[in-house]
């Protein structure tokens, strides 16, 4: 009991619900890669210059669910 109060352990439910809500985090900023990028990587006929962009707004997706945290 003395190292729950003093806030060694965590709670296994908000643990859970915590990675959920990141997960859907993440889901949710991939998902929406296509409707950002589809047009452009359409007209694009460069196949590094559309890695770029995809590798481009992955990171951003994951660097923002990092600076969310």
């Amino acid at each position: 009991k003395a190292r729950v109060e003093a806030g060694k352990y965590v709670d296994a439910d908000e643990v859970k619900v915590a990675a959920f809500n990141k997960a859907r985090v993440v889901r949710d900023a991939l998902m929406n890669i296509p409707e950002r990028l589809a047009a452009v990587l359409a007209a694009e006929t460069d196949a590094a210059r559309v890695h770029a962009m995809l590798t481009s707004e992955i990171r951003a997706a994951l660097e923002d669910l990092v600076g969310a945290s």
